[in-house]
């Protein structure tokens, strides 16, 4: 109802949900296509990274959970999936390349809140190597003062506004705009 057309279902450190929810969707399709149809699933993650920074990972709709789960077993995640518990064994740099090379989007999440965690890392100079490797940042406050002294390298990496929504209601309160001919993580990445 929200007018939103794809979303990318980031659940912590589990792409558990990923099969159901498109099995649901298949569902709802066929009962109602009209206002179904145009909707698409990312599969997702937000992986605990070591050093506590939270990577979205985000997938081609054609992907499911397993591909979502070989990632987070190829990066050493070590706690409970589903839960914030664990970190991978991995380098956040690491995890950005087996992001990438499975086809993925690595993003850093919610750059600009406390639990984000990219920019407590110790300076600029550690952040460099990260920066030059993101495909994106997730902003949920565009206004947020932590962003300010990365202002430059900020403009060179692709900005999403996400909702960061933990309960259906949150959905869709903070979004981002893109266009693509079909739904897809080349479209995504194109964007």
């Amino acid at each position: 109802d929200k007018g939103i057309q794809c979303i990318v279902v980031t659940d912590h450190n589990t792409g558990g949900w990923i099969d159901k929810l498109k099995a649901e969707l298949a569902t709802l399709t066929q009962v109602d296509a009209a206002k179904w149809s145009a909707i698409t699933i990312f599969p997702g993650m937000e992986l605990s990274c070591n050093g506590g920074v939270h990577m979205k990972v985000i997938l081609d709709p054609t992907k499911g959970s397993s591909d979502i789960e070989a990632i987070r077993g190829s990066v050493g995640y070590s706690g409970t999936p589903g839960d914030s518990d664990g970190v991978t064994s991995q380098s956040i740099e690491q995890v950005i390349r087996t992001i990438q090379s499975a086809g993925g989007v690595a993003c850093a999440a919610h750059v600009d809140q406390p639990k984000g965690l990219l920019f407590s890392l110790t300076d600029h100079n550690t952040l460099k190597p990260i920066f030059r490797l993101l495909d994106a940042v997730e902003i949920i406050n565009p206004a947020a003062t932590c962003l300010q002294p990365h202002a430059v390298t900020l403009a060179a990496i692709a900005s999403v506004l996400g909702s960061d929504s933990h309960e259906p209601n949150d959905i869709g309160r903070g979004y981002t705009w893109v266009k693509m001919s079909t739904p897809s993580i080349e479209g995504l990445k194109l964007a």
